[in-house]
């Protein structure tokens, strides 16, 4: 199988919660000692102090996938915090808390330090399937993976909870999930 032609982020429109990727607004999302704009169809992040954030809060069922694609400025980290967890993540994550909070750890106490293109929240679900290199047609269906470079061009990678590829149709006499 390969990973080829899969969007970063998942294209089933039906399963998103939250879907931005042509900035207009800044969307309602707060902030944490930093302003936001919107420059060529990015959310711009300028920090007034260090640490960083922004905030905004969802309403939707447990174990959403999250995808943010980010380009961190300056000499800048990025955390995602779930408010009313413990635990920091980083950039794809299935969470479960109403309000979202990404925090961004930068060496500078003021300037921009990032542009965000694309936030996702949704069931990860995708419309585009994963091919079978072999040209047989036995394609599979995906949820929660993300396309990542590998050794023969673009391959498939799995969060270890949510994630799963499913075949269509019976490949060898039955139907299956391969789970990761």
């Amino acid at each position: 199988y390969t990973g080829d032609g899969i969007p970063l982020i998942p294209d089933n429109v039906a399963g998103r919660t939250y879907f931005q990727d042509a900035w207009a607004t800044t969307d309602s999302w707060g902030t944490i000692r930093s302003t936001l704009s919107v420059s060529g169809g990015r959310l711009v992040v300028t920090s007034t102090g260090a640490t960083s954030g922004i905030t905004k809060s969802f309403t939707f069922s447990a174990g959403r996938s999250f995808v943010m694609a980010i380009r961190p400025l300056v000499n800048s980290t990025v955390k995602i915090q779930k408010l009313g967890d413990t635990a920091y993540k980083v950039i794809t994550d299935a969470f479960s808390s109403e309000i979202l909070a990404i925090y961004f750890g930068n060496a500078e106490s003021s300037g921009v330090i990032a542009e965000i293109d694309a936030i996702y929240i949704g069931n990860g679900a995708y419309d585009t399937p994963a091919l079978d290199r072999a040209g047989n047609g036995n394609n599979l269906t995906l949820n929660a993976v993300t396309p990542v470079n590998g050794k023969y061009g673009k391959e498939m990678s799995f969060n270890g909870s949510t994630s799963y590829a499913q075949a269509s149709s019976p490949v060898i006499g039955t139907t299956g999930t391969v789970a990761v």
